[in-house]
C-alpha cells in the first residue's frame, strides 16, 4: 500500500444467518474485487451469492472473474440508500465522529 493510501474494507454478510467475511485490501480495483469474489466462494462454496455493486469502475471492468454461483447485483446510478455497505459506513462515520469529537474536547480541557 502506497504512502497516503487508505485501505479498503470489504464486507460480505449473509442476510439469513448474519455470518460475515471481512477483508482489508490495499485499494479498490478489479484485482481486489477478484480476490473478494474468490474468498466469498471459498467461504461459502455451495451457496448462490449475490454481490451488490455500486457504479465503481472496478465493478464494471471486463476483467472481473465471476466464480460460478456468484452473480452481480448492480445498483441504479446515484442510489447509495440502496447499498447496504453505504449504510454500514454511514453508521461507522457517525460513531467514529462522535468518539473523535469527545477526544478533541477532552484534550482541549487539559
Amino acid at each position: 500500500m502506497g504512502r497516503g493510501r487508505v485501505p479498503a474494507g470489504q464486507i460480505a454478510v449473509t442476510p439469513t444467518s448474519g455470518e460475515c467475511c471481512c477483508l482489508l485490501l490495499p485499494q479498490v480495483d478489479t484485482i481486489c474485487l477478484n480476490v473478494l469474489l474468490e474468498t466469498l466462494r471459498d467461504e461459502w462454496p455451495e451457496e448462490r451469492i449475490g454481490v451488490v455493486l455500486d457504479g465503481s469502475g472496478s465493478h464494471r471492468s471486463e476483467t472481473v472473474v465471476w466464480p460460478q454461483g456468484i452473480v452481480p447485483l448492480p445498483l441504479p446510478p446515484y442510489s447509495p440508500e440502496l447499498n447496504p455497505a453505504e449504510q454500514v459506513v454511514r453508521h461507522l462515520r457517525k460513531r467514529l465522529g462522535m468518539n473523535a469529537s469527545r477526544r478533541l474536547r477532552s484534550w482541549r480541557m487539559r
